[in-house]
């Protein structure tokens, strides 16, 4: 019963893996929306000028044609404007943009009795596919409007083709159920594996920060996302050649990978890279630089006691005043100090490692 409801509300992801997922379904869901609420006020704007020109088409349509065009225009606008900032807004949207052509939908087949209400069934088939978040939603979407559907034709329609409505109206509901489910459980294991594929592109697998390519694509990126200012953090892990000399590659590896977890425990791994085969980089965005020095000793300290030692250096800026390769030769420079000061403690020769 357990693996039912899970199948059923989580696509046969853990709920954590579920909720990551719907992170990522988010902004595929914002360019969806904004992509048919924009062909919908157009081809609503068509409809108005042909209803205006009467080509094939009923005047008491008219005013439903142009509230149609009117609120998918305003559903694109708010997608441009206010969704790029709240992006929670983004499903309630969609769902009032999909409750508004159902409603319209109704409303138009009611206005022609004699007509079969074939404007609502191909709604209940496409909507599964418009948008992806859990089916729970979009099905009692499509239970509700049939369940109205059905009561309004048995009122307003001739008992035969009411009867059809109501048959048709069911059947399609039911396809529409199941499609939910089935582009549901297609979409969020599409959405797995390019996270997966991301993952594998951006990351150091060994220490689990991120990787060189990734570091040279966001550097310039940080300047545009500080208000108040950027600190920068160069390491430098000592002594790996040496240890890969006499306790093998296998104990280099794992001084590598407890180094990281040991920054990625203090920072987090968004901005923390590998950005060489014993260097780390750390930015952090609108940090104070005496915090971060403290946090460094720390982790510094707590590394020492496991007998790694780290070269560490430490530049920060203003937001109006980043420049991002001044504040890393900076860092850097401070790190190499470090450096040397570690070499001249331990009586070795100056070697790169």
């Amino acid at each position: 019963m357990k693996k039912i409801v899970n199948a059923l509300l989580y696509s046969g992801f853990t709920r954590e893996e579920y909720h990551a997922l719907m992170e990522d379904a988010v902004s595929e869901n914002t360019s969806s929306l904004k992509y048919f609420s924009l062909t919908a006020g157009l081809f609503f704007i068509v409809l108005t000028f042909c209803d205006l020109l009467q080509i094939g088409f009923l005047r008491k349509n008219l005013v439903y044609y142009v509230l149609m065009a009117v609120i998918s225009i305003a559903v694109y606008v708010l997608t441009k404007t206010v969704l790029p900032r709240c992006k929670k807004l983004t499903m309630p949207l969609a769902y009032l943009f999909l409750i508004g052509m159902y409603a319209v939908a109704i409303v138009l087949s009611l206005l022609h009795p004699e007509l079969p209400a074939l404007t609502i069934i191909a709604l209940m088939l496409i909507s599964p596919f418009l948008f992806t978040d859990s089916p729970v939603w979009i099905v009692s979407l499509n239970v509700i409007t049939t369940v109205v559907l059905c009561v309004l034709v048995a009122y307003f329609k001739d008992p035969v083709l009411a009867l059809d409505d109501t048959w048709n109206a069911a059947s399609f509901c039911a396809i529409s159920v199941a499609a939910a489910f089935l582009q549901r459980a297609l979409r969020f294991r599409s959405l797995s594996q390019a996270r997966q594929i991301r993952y594998l592109s951006e990351t150091d697998l060994l220490t689990g920060a991120k990787n060189r390519n990734t570091y040279e694509q966001m550097i310039n990126v940080y300047p545009k996302k500080c208000k108040t200012g950027l600190v920068c953090v160069f390491a430098d892990v000592n002594g790996l050649h040496r240890m890969n000399d006499t306790n093998g590659h296998m104990a280099g590896d794992a001084m590598l990978k407890n180094v990281a977890e040991a920054f990625i425990a203090e920072f987090g791994n968004r901005d923390f890279y590998r950005i060489g085969g014993d260097e780390f980089a750390a930015f952090m965005p609108d940090g104070s630089i005496e915090d971060v020095r403290i946090d460094v000793k720390k982790i510094c300290d707590d590394l020492s006691k496991q007998g790694y030692d780290v070269s560490v250096g430490i530049s920060g800026a203003g937001s109006g005043e980043i420049n991002m390769k001044d504040l890393m030769q900076e860092a850097e420079k401070e790190m190499y100090v470090a450096k040397q000061e570690y070499y001249e403690r331990s009586g070795q020769a100056r070697r790169i490692d």
